[in-house]
């Protein structure tokens, strides 16, 4: 155990004033300037207890950071440099934690569960659409929870016809797992329909978050749902929404395909018989190629994979609509944005704010988008003006710019024929150099409905090229109603009611005025820096106004209210803290049974119940301490009195040396020679190891000796004729493998061995290679020749591709590239390789942050 240093040492020195009312004055009462101890310099008073604290200004300025997830080191660092150094800060990093600390605790003082339902209650309050329910166990611990706000409720009435969910792990203290429910809007951005804390990932739990999400949504069921392929999901998608299309994640399917199909070119072409669209017939004659080729008929996961296939292939996902979304990716990346405040040691309470601001982030960029729609006109290029200028008014900027591509390629499609029947014309289309595709477009005249073979309108919910076609054949000026999905025009959400402005709590304005002051005077501190007269009066008027500022709040209501507890504000909802536990994507240990629960016990006496400072017996040890320190003062004098009578006995005439020296004096030097004997054990001790190091090292020495003397010997008796058998062997292998180099072609080299690299520089090997590097890695300018062979890249991105790769092993970089080309042409690299393609440089990006 590990004892706190003494800081106290009885001195008396003091400085004590009072006030005399009748004087009016105030009036030194004691003062007592000897110390007994030496005092501090001056720059080390920043450690002294005593000098240490918060001040308010800083504690507003630290709350404010610590919301939007500064870490306190960061926080730190902030307010040392704006100090101007560590002697100005007036506390330490340790006063800060203990700050952080002591806000988070008086935040939970009541319990975590309790403290978070009555933050989601105070929400509710002030948010009348705003929907909650929680469960909790047998012991009363909160169990699972789901909740969603008005905004999220109004956002899922308009565009609630596709919902993706997906789990996320280690967001919290308890490990339980956090779903988020999201969709895409009008914008084409990420919009969240509600959060589910869960207790465990069986069918009943997901069953009870899909439930209240459809009491909350007023039993609306989504037309789509995407989920990253849960068996437990599954069913409850099944359960809860029956009359649903679920869809498999694209990119949990690649990882998975990745894991479990070791040939490439078997997952390539599990890759294309997923993404390609095709008809449910040709998917079919691609899969039985695909298994038959390879001998893939008992192939479990292929089995598996194959019976789920309406799940996941394009060939039977084309023409059920699901907003583009073919992956759980909005899900992974609000789990990106929440990771980066959230972890293992994050309270509930502290889990919902940043949630809001996650929501927050949101809708700000909502808003910046309908800004953008409303004050700006996008570019008119193609050559059917009328029916682009129709589109440009109704659709959203992200909806056109597909719309505006699709006009485009009308130019592409020739119409070969039509037929009449029953108040349907049915036009033929083919496509420019490509004569062999055909596409049927169905129009009646009565109603301008259209439909087209190609299922672009009830995939996406926008028109194809082939419908334009047929608008330009029917010479219409403006896109059919029957052609129009109203999630993706400007005002989807126009005929619903606007949600109405909730009253914000006082805190929230407390800080979004703290903010704004704070963005206000950052200007006027910069130009007061700048100039020394500038520095001194802006210090004055600073001066002026706070003390202002301190009259105005001491006399306001505002001051006597935050001296109010709002606990009793808060509701006695009598939930206990949940347990710790166990989920699929989080492999820690739980604590679930209270035998593991650690107890906080006394490093004094070990008991429970209290701490140190509280301890019972510690008055009972300072007793005794007192006692033992007489009992020795008793029995040091009782050995005085017996040397001065010997003494007197050896001198009687009194030419004696006098004992004059007190206890004190005594124990000091009895102490001084205890510490020198200690001193000299310790160094005797140092001496006897480091002989034995001398010993162990001189006999290692002779056994080297001995060795080498041995391997000499041996050298000497070897025969010459072995080795020039070894040689003929060596060369026989040297010319085989260079035989077997192909003669045309690039070719490059990767050397794996660091040991044998000037043996192949020796013979000549490396000179059949265009390009030979050695592994384990590159740096930027290898990189940059290794990308200049390939040439997979534009000349101008080649530079940048290389500065992003220095110090990666040859082999990572051949997985990018691959994963890159891949990624471009939806599995089929052969266009890159065959320069008809280049990588783009953002796609590129994208990979190596996947591979990093």
């Amino acid at each position: 155990m590990r004892e706190r240093p003494i800081t106290r040492s009885g001195c008396k020195a003091a400085f004590r004033i009072r006030f005399e009312r009748k004087s009016g004055e105030w009036v030194v009462g004691e003062f007592k300037r000897e110390h007994n101890h030496d005092l501090v310099l001056q720059f080390e008073t920043q450690f002294l207890r005593s000098h240490r604290t918060i001040k308010d200004s800083d504690k507003a300025q630290i709350i404010a950071m610590h919301g939007v997830g500064v870490k306190a080191n960061q926080i730190m660092d902030h307010m040392i440099q704006q100090a101007g150094g560590y002697e100005n800060v007036g506390f330490t990093s340790k006063d800060l934690y203990n700050y952080l600390a002591e806000i988070r605790n008086s935040s939970t003082q009541d319990g975590d569960a309790e403290c978070a339902l009555a933050y989601l209650q105070a929400k509710a309050d002030m948010d009348s659409s705003f929907f909650l329910k929680y469960t909790v166990d047998e012991e009363s611990r909160l169990a699972n929870l789901f909740w969603t706000d008005s905004q999220s409720r109004l956002d899922y009435a308009c565009f609630g016809d596709v919902v993706a969910f997906d789990t996320t792990y280690k967001t919290n203290v308890y490990k339980k797992p956090l779903v988020i429910l999201v969709g895409v809007n009008h914008h084409r951005q990420t919009i969240v329909f509600g959060f589910g804390l869960l207790v465990d990932e069986t069918v009943d739990t997901y069953t009870w978050v899909l439930q209240n999400m459809l009491v909350a949504m007023n039993n609306k069921t989504p037309i789509s749902v995407v989920t990253d392929g849960d068996k437990a999901m599954s069913k409850a998608i099944k359960t809860v929404f029956p009359k649903s299309r679920h869809r498999l994640c694209v990119w949990h399917l690649e990882r998975n395909a990745f894991a479990n199909l070791h040939d490439k070119e078997v997952y390539e072409s599990f890759i294309r018989c997923m993404v390609r669209y095709v008809t449910p017939d040709g998917f079919e004659d691609m899969w039985k190629k695909m298994v038959d080729n390879h001998n893939l008929h008992n192939h479990e996961w292929l089995l598996e994979m194959y019976a789920k296939k309406m799940k996941w292939a394009e060939a039977y996902m084309r023409g059920h609509f699901f907003s583009g979304c073919r992956s759980t990716q909005r899900c992974e990346a609000m789990n990106a944005f929440l990771n980066r405040f959230l972890d293992r040691k994050t309270r509930l309470y502290e889990l919902f704010q940043q949630v809001d601001r996650a929501l927050s982030r949101i809708r700000h960029n909502e808003m910046g988008a309908d800004f953008s729609l409303n004050y700006t006109e996008p570019i008119l290029i193609t050559g059917l003006a009328e029916i682009e200028k129709h589109a440009a008014t109704i659709f959203t900027r992200e909806i056109f710019s597909m719309v505006q591509e699709e006009l485009l390629n009308e130019q592409k499609y020739i119409v070969l024929y039509y037929i009449d029947k029953e108040g349907y014309r049915t036009y033929t289309l083919s496509q420019y150099a490509s004569s062999d595709s055909r596409w049927e477009v169905v129009y009646c005249q009565v109603n301008q409905s259209m439909k087209c073979s190609c299922l672009l309108f009830e995939s996406y919910g926008y028109p194809c090229g082939h419908l334009f076609a047929i608008m330009k054949v029917e010479h219409l000026k403006q896109i059919p109603p029957t052609c129009i999905m109203t999630r993706w025009l400007k005002t989807a959400k126009s005929d619903l009611p606007c949600k109405l402005e909730s009253q914000m709590s006082p805190d929230i304005i407390r800080m979004a005025r703290y903010r704004a002051l704070s963005a206000s005077c950052s200007k006027m501190c910069y130009f007061g820096s700048r100039t020394t007269q500038g520095f001194e009066e802006l210090k004055v008027e600073i001066a002026r106004l706070t003390r202002r500022m301190e009259e105005l709040y001491n006399s306001s209501k505002e001051a006597i209210e935050d001296g109010i507890c709002t606990a009793s504000n808060k509701a006695n909802l009598n939930v206990r803290d949940p347990a710790i536990v166990k989920t699929k994507g989080d492999h820690g240990s739980t604590s679930n049974s209270h035998s593991h629960v650690k107890v906080r016990r006394c490093s004094s006496c070990k008991d429970v119940g209290h701490t140190r400072r509280t301890c019972p017996s510690s008055h009972i040890q300072q007793v005794a301490a007192v006692v033992y320190e007489k009992l020795l003062l008793a029995v040091v004098a009782n050995k005085l009195y017996q040397l001065s009578y010997i003494s007197n006995k050896l001198h009687p005439s009194g030419h004696y040396f006098p004992l004059k020296c007190s206890f004190i004096t005594l124990m000091r030097l009895m102490t001084q020679c205890n510490e020198k004997g200690f001193e000299l054990e310790i160094k005797s001790a140092d001496n006897r190891i480091l002989q034995e190091q001398l010993q162990n090292k001189c006999s290692e020495n002779k056994e080297l000796h001995e060795k080498v003397n041995i391997l000499e010997q041996r050298l000497s008796s070897v025969d010459k004729s072995s080795m020039s058998s070894e040689q003929c062997i060596s060369d026989d292998y040297i010319n085989e493998l260079k035989r077997k180099i192909q003669s045309q072609g690039k070719k490059l080299m990767v050397i794996g061995t660091t040991s044998e690299v000037g043996f192949l520089d020796s013979i000549g090997f490396c000179d059949n290679f265009s390009v030979a590097y050695n592994v384990p890695t590159l740096k930027t300018s290898d990189a940059k020749k290794v990308l200049e062979q390939l040439n997979v890249f534009a000349k101008e991105d080649i530079d940048t591709a290389a500065e992003s790769l220095n110090d990666m092993p040859i082999k990572k970089l051949y997985m990018l590239i691959e994963m890159a080309a891949q990624g471009e042409q939806g599995g089929d690299s052969e266009a890159i390789y065959a320069g008809k393609e280049k990588i783009r440089i953002s796609h590129f990006y994208d990979c190596l942050q996947d591979i990093v």
